[in-house]
């Protein structure tokens, strides 16, 4: 028999960094402003990717608005997290 992977939906890190990818910034800029490795971004757009069945990230982010992981903002300018689907993370470390 061959294993279930279990497949479960994209993490507020994952749209927060599909939404940057939306307006148009390049995986090198989204790693700077999130301070994060530009290996740590590619790592969650390929995990998405691949959560979504996306062929590339311009089909992503279509399926991210589709399903309305990804919002337009209040003046409708920018792209931004929908906090109803995804939750951000909050640190309880004391």
């Amino acid at each position: 028999m061959g294993s279930k992977t279990l497949v479960t939906g994209p993490t507020y890190r994952e749209v927060e960094i599909a939404c940057e990818l939306a307006k148009g910034r390049s995986q090198q800029r989204i790693a700077d402003d999130l301070t994060l490795s530009v290996e740590t971004v590619k790592t969650h757009v390929k995990t998405l990717r691949r959560k979504r069945n996306a062929r590339n990230s311009t089909q992503l982010v279509a399926f991210l608005i589709r399903d309305r992981y990804i919002v337009f903002g209040k003046f409708y300018d920018t792209f931004i997290p929908n906090t109803t689907m995804v939750k951000p993370w909050k640190d309880t470390r004391k």
